[in-house]
This record gives C-alpha cells, structure tokens and sequence, in this order.
C-alpha cells in the first residue's frame, strides 16, 4: 500500500488516526528550551510525547521539517528516516529526544540541578557569539552590589521550585543573548508587588508577587527577556556614566563662572583704563602736547589691544558655559526625561521580544505578562521596591502607555512579514 506522508503541521487531524496504547510517566528531569517536558512516556533515555503538545517544544520552522507516516509510525526530518517510530496509542507519542537531535539540537547534562538539557542550534551559535566578559567590569560589579542590597533589604524568597524555574527560564534567554558568556544570576525577591528588575548586566530579580499572577513559561519569559535586555544594553552603566558627566559637567560649570567673572572684571577695568586714555589723548590734542599725545596714544593702543584679547577669551569661556548647560541638560534628559525614558523602555521591550523568539518563546510573552500586572490593579511596572539609585520612582511609563507600545510593536511585526 503507498505510504502516505502527513505534514506535521496538519497534527489536527491525528486524533482521527489514533489507538490505545501505553499510559504517560511524568518527566520531570528533560527540559528543552528550559521548558520541562511534560506527560511523557520515558523509555531509557527517550521521551515519547503526545503529537498534539509538540509545539510547545519544536517551532514552526522545526516543525516544518518533519514528516510523519501516521499509519506506519515512520519519521522523517529533512527527508532522512529516524529509526526511532510514533508510538501508537491514546494519545499518539512522538520520540522527542531523537526528533530534537535530527533537527540539530544537543543533549546536555546539568549534574548540579540532576537534570538534562536538549539546547538548540540558536543557544549553541549564541554562546559561541560573544567572547568571554565574566566578572572583572565595573558595571558588573556594581550590579552585584546593588543586587546584594535589595536581597538585604527585601529577603529572598524561599520556594526553591520557583527559584529554579526562574533561572532555567532565565538561562535559555542568555544563552541566545549579547552576553551569553557572562555567568547571569536570577533571584526571587519576598515582595508581594509584582515587579522585575535588572541592576545591570548578570543580575536580574523578581519578585514573589510576580511569580503569584500564575504566569506561564512564555509570559515569565517575555518579562525576564526585558530585563536581560537591559542588562545587555547596560542601561545602568550608561545611567550611572552620564550621573558621572553631569557631575564633571557641574564642577565645570562652577570653573567657568569664576572665570568668566575674573574676565570680566579684567574687561571693566581695562575699559576704564581706555576712557581715561581717551580722555588724555584729547586733551593732549587740544593744548598742542604732541610728546604727550604721542604717549597716551601709544598707551591707548596697547590698552585696546590687550582689551580685545581678553574680550576674546570671554567669548570663548561664554561658549563654553553654553555648551557646558547644554550638555548637562542633554544629560539630565537621558536619566529624567519621559522621553528618553519611554525611549529605553521600547527599546529594550523590542530587544527582549526578539531575544524571546530566539529562544523559542512566544513574541506575546511580555505583552500578556504586563497584560496579567494591568488586570491585577497595577498601573506601573518595573520600579516598584526598587531603589532610587537603581531606577528611580519615575523609571518606567505606566502600565497602559507600555501595552501600547508593545501593541504597536507586534503590529509592525506582522505588518513587517515577521511573524515568528
């Protein structure tokens, strides 16, 4: 009888085709994408799954690849059989483990959590991205001691389970990330705001508040992403670098006002000194004293002449002082202002989708994310229990201006053809 091939992508219609078969066993120890491979029948290292759940696990263009022989149990992947089958039964099981290997994925061990990892094609290419950072930056060290003191001030919250998802979750995204080198901390604050927050690169929080709006793994993703966004943009370290300006800047500022006021006294008593020449020179004129006229010209001239030079370095301190205000208050607007602050947030909200997809989480994770923090009666996000020499009060737009943005941002997505 011909063998007839089904695209994967028309699973729909397995359950017309199914049979009775082996019960499920719940695996808890596989996870691909950091997402825990669920109602799974385990045989030695396989983990059968039901046909019906593969895209929680393979994207489109994975699934794409596939070509399933429902009748006979045949797989193939990029036209190649697998010698692993379907397993038949109620439901209908594929071999993940194979699948993932066929379409390029690695199977890694985690010996420290008791776990084992299938890491895509993309998290193996992003870490080898990026050279080594590690530990020895600044900006880094800063965001430690930051991160220290909100745990000190806040505690940490004590569900192991959740702490762990947070960073398996949390790792899946660096390793696709700008910095999948640098080892990245993830910690769950005993707060009962909902809140998430990076203190720069390598250490990001939320809070058990957060955690309490039952978000699922692309929701929580989405809101991590954000946050490693940050961190990779390292939004903090620019903060921190243009607090450091505007501090030169005021010492400056301070310089060139005594020196413009030096000047200009230099200027007035000069001027002074010119009239009374001038003065001079006429009356020398007028009584016929050319030996006198001669000298308090020759002296008038001298005077004019250094006159106009310092008239020129005022000129050049004033310039200074204007560019000076002007680069302190472009500064100011950087930290402060709601434009620039929305600015930062778009940006990493779009870098944070992006880095999402990549690591095979939905685009509308952080939109239902906030979405959840909006219908639980809060109207701003991302500064809550934080301090104000991290973010500040007035660090995020509020709740509603943030959806649409992140609206308008999956629309020109769509608009654009990239529909992932």
């Amino acid at each position: 009888m011909e063998t007839r091939w089904v695209r994967a992508i028309l699973w729909g219609l397995v359950g017309l085709l199914l049979t009775t078969g082996a019960g499920p066993a719940t695996a808890q120890d596989l996870y691909i994408r950091n997402r825990p491979v669920r109602d799974a029948v385990i045989r030695g290292q396989e983990h059968f799954v039901p046909l019906e759940d593969i895209e929680r696990y393979l994207n489109a263009s994975e699934i794409e690849r596939l070509e399933l022989d429902l009748e006979s149990g045949a797989i193939r992947v990029d036209g190649e059989p697998l010698a692993e089958t379907i397993l038949a039964g109620e439901p209908a099981r594929l071999p993940l483990v194979a699948v993932a290997r066929a379409l390029g994925f690695t199977r890694k061990s985690n010996p420290d959590l008791g776990t084992v990892d299938l890491l895509s094609p993309q998290a193996l290419k992003g870490k080898q991205r990026i050279p080594q950072t590690r530990e020895g930056g600044r900006d880094y060290q800063i965001a430690k001691a930051h991160m220290a003191r909100l745990l000190a001030e806040g505690g940490r919250d004590g569900d192991s389970e959740q702490a762990a998802r947070v960073t398996r979750i949390g790792n899946d995204l660096v390793a696709v990330s700008r910095m999948p080198s640098l080892f990245w901390h993830f910690h769950v604050l005993a707060d009962s705001s909902p809140n998430a927050a990076t203190t720069g690169p390598g250490f990001v929080l939320v809070t058990r508040g957060l955690l309490d709006l039952d978000l699922d793994d692309d929701e929580l993703a989405g809101i991590l992403a954000h946050e490693i966004a940050h961190g990779t943009l390292r939004d903090h370290e620019k903060r921190l670098h243009r607090q450091e300006n505007m501090q030169i800047l005021e010492g400056e500022a301070g310089d060139l006002k005594e020196a413009e006021s030096r000047l200009l006294n230099r200027i007035r008593a000069l001027q002074t000194s010119e009239q009374a020449l001038i003065a001079r020179c006429r009356l020398a004129r007028q009584y016929g004293d050319s030996g006198a006229y001669f000298s308090f010209s020759s002296q008038l001239s001298a005077c004019q002449d250094e006159l106009r030079r310092w008239l020129s370095r005022l000129k050049t301190v004033q310039a200074r002082r204007v560019q000076n205000a002007q680069d302190w208050r472009h500064n100011e607007n950087q930290i402060n202002s709601p434009f620039w602050k929305n600015a930062r947030e778009l940006d990493a909200d779009v870098q944070g989708m992006r880095l999402a997809v990549e690591a095979g989480f939905s685009a509308e994770g952080l939109r239902r994310g906030l979405l959840k923090v909006s219908q639980a009666g809060y109207q701003k996000f991302g500064e809550l229990s934080l301090r104000s020499d991290l973010e500040g009060s007035e660090s995020h737009p509020p709740l509603p201006t943030r959806l649409q943005l992140l609206e308008k941002v999956l629309q020109d997505w769509k608009n654009s053809g990239w529909s992932r």
